[in-house]
């Protein structure tokens, strides 16, 4: 089956949902998967990084990332 009859099989099944719980949970997968079709890989390794470091404690302030980044923080 190509792309496009995928696409409106999809669209077929998510009108056919009644459950609010059930329609939050499809749209979330598929934010979800958008957002990973739209990061680069050395992004995604960027965030990964990020996230690492925050678990291990180590912050900057927003002022200092901003700056890091050549953005001025006003």
């Amino acid at each position: 089956m190509d792309l496009e009859a995928e696409k409106r099989e999809l669209i077929d099944l998510i009108l056919k949902i009644r459950n609010p719980e059930t329609l939050a949970r499809v749209k979330s997968l598929i934010e979800e998967g958008l957002q990973e079709e739209v990061l680069s890989p050395s992004l995604k390794k960027e965030i990964q990084i990020g996230l690492e470091q925050l678990d291990r404690g180590e912050r900057i302030s927003l002022e200092n990332f901003l700056e890091r980044q050549g953005i001025s923080p006003d």
